[in-house]
C-alpha cells in the first residue's frame, strides 16, 4: 500500500468519525423506532387475530344456541358480541341472526328496527344490506305499500333482485294486474339461477302465460348441507337463506298475501347468494 492510499483511507476514516459524532443521536434513534415499529405492528396483528377469534367463538356460541332452539341464550350471546365488538365483521352476522331471533319470538317490530338499521350501516357490505331489505320486505308482506318500498332499494344487480321481483310480482297479481305480475315474474326468471326459485317461477308463468312456457332443464340431484343456499319448497313457497348460508323453511307467500298476513315470521341471515 503506498503512501496515497493510506492518506485516502485515514481521511475516509476521519469523515466516518466526524459523521457519526454529528449524527450518532438520531441513528440509534432511528434503529430504536424502526424495532419498536416493527414491535407495534406485530402486537397490533396478534391483537387484530385474537379478537376475531374471539368475536367468531362468540357468534358461533350464539348460532349454537340457536340451532339448539335455546332463544334466550342465543339472543344473550348476540348482546355480547354486539356489546364488545360493534365495529366487528362479526356483528354484521349478529345483527342478522338478533333480528331472526326477534322474528321467532313475535318481535316483529324490533326486528324490522334492526333489519333496516343493519341496512344503512356503514360497517355492513352491500350484499348484506340488500339481504336486510329483502328480509325486512318479506316481514311487512301485509303491508305491500312498504314492502315494495324496501324491495325497490335492493340494488339492481343483487343476486337477491331474483326474490325481490317474485314478491313484487305477487303483490302485482294480488292487485289483478296479471300482466305487470307476469313480466316481473319473467324478469326474476332471467335473473335467478337454477334451482328452486327458477323452478317456482316457470311454474308461475305458466299459470299466467300458459303452458306452454318451457321447463327449466333438471339439474342432477344433491345433498343439502350447511353451505346450500335454498332448499326445494312447495309450489308457491319463498325460500329464504340464512346467516350460514342454511335455507329457512320455505312459506307459502301467496297465501299470505291474500290472508293479509306477514309471508313468514323467520328471518333469513346470510350473505348473498343463490
Amino acid at each position: 500500500m503506498d503512501i496515497f492510499e493510506e492518506v485516502d483511507e485515514e481521511l475516509e476514516a476521519e469523515r466516518l468519525r466526524k459523521f457519526w459524532q454529528k449524527y450518532h443521536n438520531w441513528l440509534i434513534g432511528g434503529f430504536v423506532l424502526l424495532f419498536a415499529g416493527l414491535s407495534a405492528y406485530v402486537g397490533w396483528e396478534n391483537y387484530q387475530e385474537s379478537r376475531d377469534h374471539d368475536a367468531a367463538a362468540r357468534y358461533l356460541k350464539a348460532w349454537d344456541a340457536f340451532e339448539k332452539k335455546n332463544t334466550d341464550e342465543s339472543l344473550k350471546g348476540v348482546d355480547d358480541l354486539l356489546q364488545a365488538y360493534g365495529d366487528h365483521g362479526y356483528s354484521v352476522l349478529g345483527q342478522l341472526l338478533k333480528a331472526r331471533l326477534q322474528a321467532d319470538d313475535g318481535q316483529r317490530d324490533q326486528a324490522l328496527s334492526t333489519l333496516i338499521s343493519l341496512s344503512k350501516s356503514t360497517e355492513a357490505p352491500n350484499p348484506v344490506k340488500n339481504l336486510a331489505l329483502l328480509n325486512a320486505a318479506y316481514l311487512t308482506a301485509d303491508k305491500p305499500e312498504q314492502a315494495l318500498d324496501y324491495l325497490k332499494r335492493i340494488d339492481s344487480d343483487s343476486i337477491f333482485q331474483a326474490h325481490s321481483l317474485e314478491l313484487q310480482g305477487l303483490f302485482a297479481a294480488k292487485k289483478g294486474d296479471q300482466e305487470v305480475a307476469l313480466d316481473l315474474y319473467q324478469q326474476a326468471q332471467e335473473k335467478s339461477a337454477p334451482g328452486a326459485i327458477s323452478k317456482r317461477l316457470t311454474r308461475r308463468i305458466q299459470r299466467l302465460a300458459g303452458p306452454e312456457t318451457p321447463e327449466p332443464e333438471p339439474e342432477a340431484e344433491s345433498e343439502s348441507s350447511d353451505e346450500g343456499v335454498e332448499s326445494e319448497s312447495s309450489d308457491e313457497g319463498v325460500e329464504t337463506i340464512d346467516a350460514e348460508g342454511m335455507p329457512v323453511e320455505g312459506v307459502d307467500e301467496q297465501e299470505a298475501i291474500e290472508a293479509e298476513q306477514p309471508i313468514s315470521d323467520e328471518i333469513t341471515t346470510s350473505e348473498e347468494g343463490q
